[in-house]
């Protein structure tokens, strides 16, 4: 097939809206055919990232740490090998943006620069096609999924951001662990043109009413950073919420915002444990701990009804990277480490912590 053959294949494909409905397989299929290639499979990454699951059963599920496939997925790179005695099967990434969803597996008897050209295609059509389905197809979520997900962790999974974003300039990851029963443990971030905003949340408990805290915490995070609040008002509009909704949680966490021109950061730790500094994958010991730099008036933690921020100071130190702490209400679960079932001190509220690092 000549590629202008397929080049007008692939464009009345994209023109016919019927296809805009269809299963994600069939769209796989019809594309394939479309572009000239020869047979191409989906895999998405599970939960935790551990293994490449295939969208239909026509293929078997594979390692992430152990296999070429993953090397792709990891690497967000194009890994070529032989395919049995039939051909030779490329393996491109599937990506949202900064999000990593999967991989394509890419099967041809001979590879060109049009054939990979065309497999780069299909994975960017097709990854938009999850993004756009995933959200309302439980196909995807079943296949994903190892095991049951604890009806408090499904509760809080829903109001949960993508676990990666960014541009050029910054890139944010989360993970949550034990992935499966998450109680209170919660994340959120976003950007903005100037601004990264990154928050971790720890609710007390691990059942439904940890979730519901944690959930309010986010939604009035979002709601208080959508109309312009600063961080001590945010602060502050999360503890109010808290205390006018759930008067009897309680909840810590770390707020961030981070300036992607001059790489300034800054934070409120809300009775949270202080998050971890790594740069150049070494530990940078006690750097985002407000405790062991220079103090200011500040108040904290989040608890039922009164606001109170425990530990929380404002600090300026030198060399940070996007790595946050802050006072919040039940909180964090950070965009770097994961953090867990932390039980706060708390002190006599006073204005909440801003803590200030420049980014190298």
């Amino acid at each position: 097939m000549t590629a202008e053959v397929s080049d007008e294949q692939l464009r009345e494909f994209l023109a016919d809206p019927v296809n805009s409905t269809l299963e994600l397989s069939t769209a796989v299929a019809r594309c394939t055919k479309a572009l000239g290639l020869q047979h191409a499979v989906v895999y998405l990454a599970d939960l935790q990232q551990r293994s490449l699951v295939p969208l239909t059963d026509v293929a078997s599920t594979l390692p992430i740490d152990d296999s070429l496939a993953g090397w792709t997925y990891r690497t967000q790179s194009l890994r070529v090998e032989e395919s049995g005695t039939d051909g030779i099967t490329a393996w491109f990434p599937l990506l949202d943006g900064a999000e990593r969803l999967g991989v394509l597996a890419v099967h041809a008897r001979v590879l060109t620069a049009a054939s990979l050209t065309r497999g780069r295609a299909l994975g960017a059509l097709l990854s938009m096609m999850i993004t756009s389905k995933r959200a309302y197809k439980d196909s995807f979520v079943r296949r994903t999924r190892v095991e049951p997900m604890m009806l408090p962790a499904e509760l809080l999974r829903a109001f949960l951001p993508p676990r990666t974003i960014g541009n050029g300039h910054v890139i944010s990851t989360a993970v949550l662990e034990p992935a499966y029963e998450i109680g209170g443990d919660a994340f959120d971030h976003s950007l903005t043109d100037t601004t990264l905003h990154a928050t971790v949340l720890d609710a007390m408990g691990h059942n439904l009413a940890s979730g519901l805290t944690s959930a309010v915490s986010l939604a009035a995070c979002r709601n208080a950073r959508r109309t312009g609040a600063d961080l001590p008002e945010l602060v502050d509009i999360v503890d109010q919420a808290l205390a006018e909704w759930l008067p009897d949680q309680f909840c810590t966490g770390v707020l961030t915002q981070l300036d992607l021109a001059t790489g300034m950061l800054r934070w409120a730790n809300c009775g949270h444990p202080a998050p971890l500094l790594i740069r150049d994958q070494q530990l940078i010991v006690d750097a985002l701990d407000a405790s062991r730099t220079r103090r200011w008036d500040c108040r904290s933690s989040w608890q039922g009804g009164r606001a109170r921020f425990t530990n929380a100071s404002c600090s300026r130190a030198t060399g940070c990277c996007s790595t946050p702490t802050a006072s919040p209400r039940r909180a964090p679960a950070t965009t770097a480490s994961s953090a867990s079932n932390a039980s706060p001190t708390t002190s006599s509220g006073r204005r909440p912590p801003e803590n200030s690092h420049p980014k190298r």
